[in-house]
């Protein structure tokens, strides 16, 4: 190569020197060459392009003296910038690069096979044979890569912007890329022994350097080569304009003129018919630069403010909307807010309004509850005393009789005293069991099997009524908290309650756990009793009129009143946090009765109907609090 380039420079010294004597002054024209590799011309040999070129430009311009100097890529950059440099020939890739210099393109190289100045080089991708028939570009992601100058356009750039075309990163598809600075053959030999997986080139290289290295003959193939492509070789990308002669603003126009008139006119050379030609589309060319953002477009791959706006306004304009929706949102939102906290203030007022109307309500409510449990401890007061004290009362008289006869029965006398005496102890043991009952505190906590309390008081209850019928239906470990002599009380009243209410004398008593509640049931037939919402009511005046109006019975632990027993009952369920309702169920003429079997039809009475009684009690016992001990609150 380099003998070559001697040759042609002591060539035109010899001309030059041989007509100083006698030519006319020529205008001198500097003309660069680029430094590339010989197999990277369209022939065999370099000087079928460069040294041709020139050779046809001394003969066809004789006006012009023509000094050549050959540059790599960057050092005819440098050149082209300097303004050392008139004229060059360069592939259509460095013409492009340097527009922003002012350069102009004169002429554009074709041929038989290329005969479209718009359409002459390709990049193709080169693997070993061996591999898949099926391989993509998109299957080379990841690969190692060999290429020859990462600033030559046909063998490198071309390849690297179809990549960029399809949307991968191009400094980031291969793995690895290896340069062999501009020396194609070893491109080839790298891909062959398996170094490189791939190996990037001019289109045509190939086949070109395959004639001067047949050991590598049918070892080597093009990757995805395009279809119907106007060229006699595979190619893997479009094609663009291919060498191309253009001239710096130092070159004066009537040399550019002299120069394209010359080239434009050149008959077709040597056996590929060589010629030149006109291209009208360097944008294509421009595309490339753009999609490896290098070149005119390398301030792409700068991180500048500007660019960086560029490069990613659409996510900047996706941003700034989604800003705008959300301020929008943001004010609707407040808006609302400030409606539904006004909303939501009326409504805490009203209900701090309706919570000192409930307050108050309860406070009346607890008044008038104490007030109902002093008229209950009252009654149950006097209807302990009321037996000890009549007793009291009738053996006074008996004695104040006694005393008024002559002859003193003493012995009667002395069995007066006696009965006077133990009624007097009795009344005395009920006001220290009420007192004793009221100052200490009961405990609610104690686990109460209340399957078993209510078969031991029914089993009290039958001995008490032997002529009453009572059924039991209770299942077995029902295991309540709260205080087992105030269960019994509730269990002894209901029954006793029902018992005596009963007109068929059976009764009925049901128990059953249901969810965190136990459940009482007892029935019996008896007289309607109507109901009303001021039941509770009715029932304290039944149970003070029952004080004042019934017949004493006997000593202590007979029969009480219905009233007054329901109303025992009413506050030992509410002591436990539990419920007390009852309902009249309607019997016709013939109907079951309370306690009889299944199907077994007795005579109702006429007004009468199935009194139920329901109990329900919370199993883990009343809350710490809800329930105080009535007595103990009421106690003076």
């Amino acid at each position: 190569m380099r003998p070559r380039l001697s040759h042609l420079i002591f060539t035109e010294a010899v001309i030059a020197l041989a007509g100083i004597a006698h030519a006319e002054p020529r205008e001198s024209v500097h003309f660069g060459l680029l430094n590339i590799e010989q197999e990277a011309t369209y022939g065999d040999r370099r000087d079928n392009v460069q040294e041709r070129t020139v050779d046809y430009l001394r003969k066809a311009c004789p006006e012009i003296d023509f000094s050549v100097e050959v540059y790599d890529i960057l050092g005819l950059q440098a050149a082209v910038r300097e303004g050392r440099v008139d004229a060059f020939l360069s592939s259509s890739g460095f013409f492009v690069e340097l527009w922003h210099q002012g350069v102009k393109d004169l002429a554009t190289l074709v041929s038989n096979d290329f005969p479209d100045p718009n359409r002459c080089v390709g990049g193709s991708f080169i693997v070993r044979a061996e591999e898949p028939q099926d391989l993509t570009l998109d299957d080379l992601h990841g690969r190692i890569a060999a290429a020859p100058n990462p600033q030559n356009f046909m063998a490198y750039q071309i390849g690297m912007a179809e990549i960029a075309r399809r949307g991968y990163d191009p400094d980031r598809f291969f793995s690895r890329l290896d340069f062999t600075g501009n020396d194609l053959p070893e491109v080839l030999r790298r891909v062959a022994s398996g170094d490189s997986d791939v190996g990037l080139v001019r289109a045509c290289i190939l086949e070109s350097l395959l004639k001067k290295m047949p050991e590598l003959r049918g070892r080597l193939r093009v990757v995805e080569p395009v279809k119907d492509a106007p060229i006699s070789c595979a190619v893997s990308t479009p094609l663009y304009p291919g060498w191309t002669v253009a001239a710096t603003t130092s070159l004066k126009p009537a040399s550019a003129e002299a120069i394209a008139r010359a080239l434009l006119t050149q008959p077709p050379s040597g056996a590929g018919g060589y010629r030149w030609s006109v291209a009208t589309d360097f944008k294509s060319v421009n595309d490339v630069f753009r999609l490896l953002k290098t070149g005119p477009y390398a301030y792409l791959d700068e991180w500048t403010l500007k660019g960086f706006l560029l490069h990613y306004w659409p996510l900047f304009a996706l941003a700034a909307a989604a800003l705008f929706f959300w301020i929008l949102h943001w004010l609707s939102v407040e808006k609302l807010v400030k409606k539904r906290t006004k909303e939501l203030q009326a409504a805490l007022g009203r209900e701090a309004l309706l919570h000192r109307k409930a307050l108050g309500a309860a406070e009346q409510s607890e008044k008038l509850l104490q007030l109902g449990v002093v008229n209950e401890l009252s009654c149950i007061y006097a209807h302990e005393m009321a037996q000890p004290l009549t007793s009291i009362g009738y053996l006074a008289r008996t004695l104040k009789t006694l005393s008024g006869k002559e002859a003193l029965n003493r012995d009667l006398i002395r069995r007066c005293s006696e009965k006077i005496a133990e009624d007097l102890s009795l009344a005395e043991a009920i006001l220290t069991r009420v007192r004793r009952y009221a100052k200490s505190p009961i405990r609610r906590n104690s686990e109460v099997d209340l399957s078993g309390l209510l078969n031991e008081v029914a089993d009290s209850v039958r001995r008490l009524n032997p002529g009453t019928e009572l059924v039991l239906d209770a299942s077995p470990a029902v295991v309540v908290r709260g205080d087992q002599l105030e269960l019994s009380i509730l269990i002894l009243n209901l029954l006793k309650n029902a018992a005596s209410a009963a007109l068929d004398h059976r009764v009925s008593a049901s128990l059953k756990a249901e969810g965190d509640f136990a459940e009482i049931e007892v029935k019996n037939l008896g007289k309607s009793i109507r109901g009303s919402p001021f039941a509770d009511r009715v029932l304290i005046r039944k149970a003070q009129s029952s004080l004042s109006e019934a017949p004493q019975e006997g000593a202590l632990g007979q029969p009480r009143p219905d009233g007054l027993g329901l109303l025992i009952v009413q506050s030992i369920v509410h002591a436990h946090g539990g419920v007390f309702s009852w309902e009249n169920e309607k019997c016709g003429a013939s109907d079951e009765s309370a306690g009889g079997e299944p199907g077994e039809a007795h005579e109702a009475p006429e007004g009468a109907s199935v009194i139920v009684m329901r109990v329900k009690l919370p199993v883990k016992g009343p809350d710490p609090g809800s329930a105080s001990n009535l007595l103990t609150s009421t106690h003076p």
